[in-house]
């Protein structure tokens, strides 16, 4: 995640890196997969909502920039994401729709070839996520299907597609894009090797899954209660008390 952010738990690498361990290896020892978001964040790049080089941007609305160099982004890989991967810690990435115009002038990072190649350069192996393709940042630039057929030629093993858009409507894009070939086979092969291989680790029974701490206990249990959120009018997300009864209306979006 890049810094200067309150999504994020430091603002430093040295800061960040052992809560990272910790917590991923606590992911890991029960057979959880671990995702490392929004790549390539790093010194001053922007997230969702955050501050861009141009000011206060959300990137679900509108497109976020950093005037990050490739020297600084290499760097920032090896200290973070590749470092957990090769402790066997970071089994999956999420990729941000940020611009980068001094690496990539063209496309954001989640549909980018050069940015996302980075990464695999390096020597990352694991699977790699877009950010939800409903964000007006991408699907106003680029449309669903155009994002979806570069994001997998760019590297992406998994899309998360515009939820918007019926689940059958975007298999059928992917389909389309493929028998007009469009998308790159050995892309393809090497995502579904990915998803295969962490699906399969993830069913496995855990051999030596993580004990909380008795004295951790009551700490744990707070976090559970307080995770529980509704989502208000005003759009801020407030804990939900578990002693008192709530009615839930639930809207389905009706397409016309």
């Amino acid at each position: 995640c890049p810094f200067g952010n309150t999504r994020v738990i430091s603002d430093s690498v040295e800061g960040m890196m052992p809560f990272a361990r910790d917590i991923l290896s606590v992911f890991k020892s029960f057979h959880f997969q671990g995702c490392a978001k929004h790549y390539p964040g790093g010194p001053g790049a922007p997230d969702t909502p955050s501050q861009s080089d141009e000011g206060s941007v959300d990137n679900h609305i509108a497109p976020t920039a950093s005037q990050m160099s490739e020297e600084v982004l290499r760097k920032h890989i090896r200290e973070t994401y590749l470092t957990l991967w090769n402790e066997g810690l970071m089994p999956s990435i999420m990729v941000s729709h940020t611009d980068f115009p001094n690496i990539d002038p063209v496309y954001p990072a989640s549909i980018s070839k050069k940015i996302i190649g980075m990464l695999r350069d390096e020597g990352y192996d694991g699977l790699i996520y877009t950010d939800s393709f409903s964000m007006l940042s991408i699907r106003q630039r680029f449309g669903s299907a155009n994002a979806m057929v570069a994001a997998l030629n760019a590297g992406v093993d998994v899309i998360l597609p515009n939820n918007n858009v019926p689940a059958r409507e975007n298999y059928q894009m992917l389909v389309d894009a493929y028998y007009a070939g469009q998308i790159d086979e050995n892309m393809l092969n090497n995502a579904v090797r990915r998803i295969i291989s962490l699906a399969q680790w993830c069913a496995e029974e855990p051999q030596q899954p993580y004990s909380i701490p008795k004295d951790m206990d009551g700490c744990v249990r707070n976090i559970i209660r307080d995770s529980i959120t509704a989502q208000c009018a005003d759009g801020v997300s407030a804990a939900v008390d578990p002693d008192e009864k709530r009615l839930f209306v639930v809207l389905e979006r009706m397409r016309v």
